[in-house]
């Protein structure tokens, strides 16, 4: 899929490099549930397991839907990330289509999002997205409608980084605040399996990184109000706006 000269993105013209969920805890994890959720996420054992229980540290991954899944458990924070599963997979298509590998994700997590028997004060949405394009005049016309505020010249411009972030409140939780950080630009991605000094291949991307995340103030219970699912579904809408949309208000 990519982005066509001509036209803004729709869903479709987006693949996923990598996706992460975050969730923000005052509690401390035990070990012993940290072993629990992946198998419930994952539906099977991880392939890999590693615990320091004295830095309050946990990690599990394995391969789940194509990806390679981590859980990673620290103070404070749980990581759920899906990654390509090799350099390979990575310089084609990563982990797949955007929304459809985002939806994937959720549905693994929806069933966790019901379960931890924890405080969970702040949630995040973490994305990075990629479509092809052409070369590089071609990524900084489409950049160009995406990004209105911003005076783009697609035959002259090189490295243009543009990052941004515009709150919203929620409507899921009323009067919580959420913020909508974008960060914009076009980049070569070079895949060199060596043969000899021979490049095998080398493409152009307009590149999107996403992170959705609620008020870090907040200390408000999501888990306690039953809001996480709700929650979460709302910051994959908003990602999905502004993917679609370019730098919205």
């Amino acid at each position: 899929m990519g982005i066509t000269v001509t036209s803004r993105p729709s869903h479709a013209d987006w693949d996923v490099e990598t996706i992460r969920a975050t969730f923000f805890t005052s509690d401390l994890v035990s070990p012993i549930v940290s072993d629990e959720w992946w198998p419930k996420v994952g539906g099977s054992q991880p392939e890999a397991v590693t615990r320091k229980p004295v830095l309050g540290l946990f990690s599990a991954e394995g391969p789940v839907d194509n990806a390679r899944l981590h859980l990673n458990v620290s103070a404070g924070r749980i990581d759920w990330i899906s990654l390509p599963q090799s350099p390979e997979a990575f310089a084609t298509t990563a982990l797949g289509p955007y929304p459809q590998v985002e939806e994937q994700f959720a549905q693994r997590l929806s069933g966790w999002l019901e379960l931890p028997p924890i405080s969970i004060n702040r949630v995040a949405l973490g994305l990075v997205l990629r479509s092809k394009v052409p070369n590089r005049v071609a990524g900084y016309q489409a950049l160009s409608r995406l990004l209105l505020s911003v005076k783009v010249d697609p035959d002259k411009s090189r490295a243009l980084l543009y990052q941004i972030n515009r709150p919203r409140k929620l409507e899921s939780i009323p009067g919580l605040e959420v913020n909508r950080l974008s960060k914009w630009g076009v980049v070569l991605l070079k895949m060199t399996m060596m043969e000899g000094d021979r490049r095998i291949s080398e493409s152009e991307f307009l590149r999107l990184e996403l992170d959705i995340n609620t008020d870090k103030d907040s200390a408000r219970d999501l888990n306690k109000d039953k809001k996480l699912h709700a929650v979460f579904r709302e910051l994959q809408s908003l990602g999905q706006e502004i993917a679609t949309n370019g730098d919205v208000q």
